[in-house]
């Protein structure tokens, strides 16, 4: 049996939506191996100065200690910081 043949027989017993995952999948990979033959040069990412820490979020829940455990500080600690750093984007 071919390995044509056997890919059909195993892509017709997937659900719709997963046949039209492999066909994506194969699409990526002709993408892949066309650019893998085009491309000359190798790119190189430039570094990114790191930012410094912004805590402009601190002091920001005083008072609101409403016996919330530790998962609740984290996660609105963790909003502050998400909206001060998208403050600090739009400068």
């Amino acid at each position: 049996m071919s390995s044509i043949s056997l890919i059909h027989q195993k892509l017709q017993k997937l659900p719709i939506a997963l046949q039209e995952e492999v066909l994506q999948f194969i699409d990526y990979l002709f993408f892949k191996s066309n650019s893998a033959k085009t491309e000359t040069t190798v790119s190189v990412l430039k570094p990114v100065e790191p930012k410094p820490n912004s805590f402009a979020w601190a002091g920001a829940l005083k008072g609101q200690d409403e016996g919330l455990s530790a998962v609740e500080w984290q996660h609105k600690i963790s909003d502050l910081m998400v909206a001060d750093a998208m403050l600090s984007t739009t400068k």
